[in-house]
């Protein structure tokens, strides 16, 4: 009697073992697994740190249509530095 219930405690153990080890192994490797969860997360955080160097550009050209809209010394700048435009009296001399 002895020697049964050692060998059902024995079997028991292998069974709870190998389900556990079955759990395990889906939950790491199956398609919503902790490996896919944790490459899910890491496209969130890109796609956070994407979102704000799009806002900080966004601000930044925000500023930039401001100083333009009200005129003056901004404007000119940013005509000659951005189109190369000059004046009728000024010439141009490029170094290659």
């Amino acid at each position: 009697m002895r020697f049964l219930d050692i060998r059902c405690y024995v079997l028991f153990r292998w069974v709870l073992l190998c389900v556990i080890t079955t759990l395990l192994g889906l939950s790491c490797f199956s398609k919503r697994g902790w490996i896919d969860w944790y490459r899910i997360n890491q496209g969130k955080r890109n796609l956070e740190e994407q979102i704000q160097s799009a806002k900080l550009r966004r601000d930044e050209l925000r500023h930039q249509i401001e100083a333009v809209g009200q005129g003056g010394l901004e404007k000119e700048m940013l005509v000659r530095g951005q189109l190369s435009y000059l004046r009728s009296n000024e010439f141009l001399i490029e170094f290659e």
